[in-house]
């Protein structure tokens, strides 16, 4: 499980540990590795049938990055710890993470937090908000997150960062019909020019996703076939 450094770092670890066969002691018996660009490494260590066993544990401090390791080992590892500091590179202002509406099928997505948003790609069907690809910048450089399936209709907003920034962004979800789960229906997007956008088609329940005087730098959510939920942050 290689690393981009230096334009990637780990976040988070999160293990677990057991008193196995042949030892004395408690060991760790998996882990899990986390990344600044939402990357999530294989499991390490569970058995045959890809069950983990024992006490779980996670390291993990929002806005601060995992520089090195430190624990105990003999035959095994028998304890691990993390050395955390602050990530230089994470925008300065307070990050506030705003949980994702919509359904509550599909695989988690997190993009993290960046200087801010440049590009909006959004792609759509007859029913439901099926794509989403923001391109971010952070320190200078710019990263491209996609998500979903791109659908039928792709559609692409241009934000004249750093001079714009996006201000909001009011969806709707519901489950359409012939489909089984819950997704997102429309996205109106809202920047600080008062340019808004609109996707997709106004039903369902609706939600806004919104902190007075601060800008979105950054969306999560969950997807599949299409976009289940979103979520995002702001600084």
């Amino acid at each position: 499980f290689a690393l981009e450094y230096p334009d990637e770092h780990i976040t988070a670890v999160e293990g677990s540990y057991n008193k196995v066969a042949m030892y004395a002691t408690e060991v760790i018996t998996s882990l899990v590795f986390k990344t600044s660009k939402g990357k999530t490494s294989p499991t390490f260590g569970p058995n045959l049938f890809g069950v983990v066993n024992g006490t779980k544990f996670v390291f993990e401090d929002e806005g601060k990055k995992i520089v090195g390791f430190h624990g105990r080992s003999a035959n095994a590892i028998d304890a691990l710890g993390v050395y955390i500091v602050q990530d230089s590179l994470t925008t300065s202002s307070p990050l506030y993470k705003l949980e994702a509406k919509g359904g509550t099928e599909g695989r988690v997505w997190d993009d993290g937090a960046y200087d801010g948003v440049k590009t909006r790609r959004i792609g759509q069907d007859d029913s439901r908000i099926t794509y989403l690809e923001f391109e971010y910048e952070k320190s200078g450089k710019s990263e491209t997150r996609p998500h979903g399936v791109k659908g039928e209709k792709l559609s692409e907003c241009v934000i004249d960062f750093p001079d714009e920034y996006v201000k909001s962004v009011e969806a709707t979800y519901d489950k359409p019909s012939l489909f089984r789960n819950t997704v997102i229906i429309s996205l109106k997007l809202e920047t600080s020019k008062g340019r808004t956008s609109i996707f997709g088609y106004e039903v369902g329940k609706k939600f806004v996703l919104k902190q007075n005087d601060h800008r979105i730098v950054g969306f999560h959510g969950k997807e599949g076939e299409a976009i289940d939920a979103l979520g995002a942050y702001f600084a």
